[in-house]
């Protein structure tokens, strides 16, 4: 039996990956996509939401099983700085076959997200399962999209909210190049 993902590493293992990715400084932009080292997002009244860029990170965690071994996957967090809330995490499996992602609660599931790079869409995200911090979301990566990703300049999930607007998170590919070459 093939397995990939979640399957391949346990759930256990995948959730220490992720935990990795979110303990890592954060980058984030507005949902409008702008490119803007310090986003802010603010409704009308209220105090402007901040992040903070960070550069593309390859995580390790050791798997345990028959032989120790290590498990990496490369990394970024968005996450709002007053609160610490994880608005995304992004991981790519070593193998660099499989993208994770933890998304905000709130979205309409019955719609799959859309991975953009530069603005355009180069996948579509299934959602699988959802935690206390987030929804759990993937999408098999092919080598197509990982060029697009090498060589593009922006990254963005895109989600549908329940009442049909969308909601865009975007991030800068800046150093994801170099990143990728490191994971193994």
């Amino acid at each position: 039996m093939h397995e990939t993902g979640i399957a391949k590493v346990g759930v256990l293992g995948m959730a220490a990956l992720m935990v990795l990715t979110l303990t890592a400084p954060a980058i984030a932009q507005q949902s409008a996509g702008k490119e803007n080292p310090q986003a802010t997002a603010a409704a009308p009244g209220k105090k402007a939401a901040r992040f903070a860029p960070t550069p593309w990170q390859v995580r390790c965690v050791a798997t345990g099983g028959k032989g120790g071994g290590t498990r990496c996957v490369l990394g970024r967090s968005i996450v709002e700085l007053r609160s610490k809330q994880t608005l995304l995490a992004i991981n790519i499996s070593n193998d660099r076959k499989q993208m994770t992602l933890m998304m905000p609660h709130g979205v309409d599931l019955r719609k799959p997200a859309q991975l953009l790079v530069d603005g355009r869409s180069v996948g579509k995200i299934a959602f699988i399962t959802s935690r206390p911090q987030g929804l759990i979301a993937q999408l098999a990566l092919t080598p197509a999209m990982l060029e697009a990703m090498r060589k593009g300049k922006a990254l963005a999930v895109r989600m549908l909210l329940p009442s049909g607007k969308p909601l865009r998170i975007s991030t800068d590919l800046n150093g994801f190049a170099a990143a990728l070459k490191k994971l193994r």
